[in-house]
């Protein structure tokens, strides 16, 4: 088995999936990574921006956090998962033998 795919898919999913020569696989992990990544970052920004219109304006309420809280879980949640499947493809494809000419 060699490692530096599966170094690679740990580093940034789909990048192993690249180096074995599979572009699709490889698109799909790094197009699912990116998206948890955007929405958990989306998620944060929400509730930074709740913290600090509750410190310059003191007569307005910080709303409902909660929802965004939920989603940054998720969102983190979700990448680990991407993260471990993506490890684990491209640790199945470097061991399934190269179809014969």
């Amino acid at each position: 088995m060699r490692k530096t795919p599966v170094i690679m898919s740990a580093v940034l999913p789909g990048a192993g999936q690249f180096m074995q020569g599979r572009k699709l696989a490889g698109t799909i992990f790094l197009t699912l990574i990116l998206i948890t990544f955007c929405t958990m970052t989306a998620c944060f920004a929400g509730i930074i921006g709740a913290f600090y219109r509750l410190g310059f304006d003191l007569n307005s309420e910080p709303g409902n956090i909660r929802p965004m809280f939920v989603g940054m879980a998720v969102s983190f949640v979700a990448a680990m998962i991407v993260f471990a499947v993506s490890i684990a493809d491209t640790v199945r494809a470097d061991r399934t033998p190269p179809p014969v000419p």
